[in-house]
C-alpha cells in the first residue's frame, strides 16, 4: 500500500512586538477549523524565530495553512505578501501521485491559488504549449 502526503514549508514574517497576539490568532483558528471538521487542524503553524512556520508533522492541508495565515495578515495589519507552496508526494512510483501547487495571500486581495496539473492542462487547451 502507498501513502500519500502533501508536504510544504513557509515562514510568515511577523513583527517581534507581535508575538503574543499571533499566538493568540493561531490558538483561535486552530481551535475553530478542529471544531469544524471532521478532522484536527492538518497543519502546525508555530511562532519561530521572528515568524509564523507553517510546516506539517506527516502531511498537511493547505486550505488551513491559508485560512491561519489570512486571519494573521488582516488582524496584524501585515502588508507583505505571503506565499506558500506545497508538494504532493507518494512513497511509491504511482502515476499522477504526484503534483502540487502554490498560494499568495495579500491584504486586501483575494487568495491566488494555483495547481501545477491545472495550469498545464489550461496552458494546453489555450495553445499556451508549443513544441520545443
Amino acid at each position: 500500500m502507498a501513502n500519500n502526503y502533501t508536504e510544504g514549508s513557509a515562514m510568515l514574517l511577523i513583527p517581534k512586538d507581535k508575538d503574543e497576539a499571533a499566538q493568540a490568532i493561531i490558538d483561535r483558528v486552530t481551535d475553530e477549523l478542529e471544531n469544524s471538521e471532521e478532522w484536527e487542524c492538518c497543519c502546525v503553524a508555530e511562532l519561530h524565530e521572528g515568524g509564523v512556520w507553517f510546516h506539517a508533522n506527516e502531511s498537511l492541508d493547505p486550505e488551513h495553512v491559508a485560512v491561519i495565515a489570512r486571519a494573521l495578515i488582516d488582524e496584524l495589519e501585515i502588508d507583505e505578501p505571503f506565499f506558500f507552496s506545497w508538494a504532493y508526494t507518494c512513497s511509491k512510483p504511482r502515476l499522477d501521485e504526484f503534483g502540487g501547487g502554490a498560494f499568495v495571500i495579500k491584504r486586501g486581495y483575494e487568495t491566488a491559488w494555483v495547481d501545477a496539473m491545472s495550469r498545464i492542462q489550461h496552458m494546453e487547451e489555450t495553445g499556451a504549449l508549443t513544441k520545443l
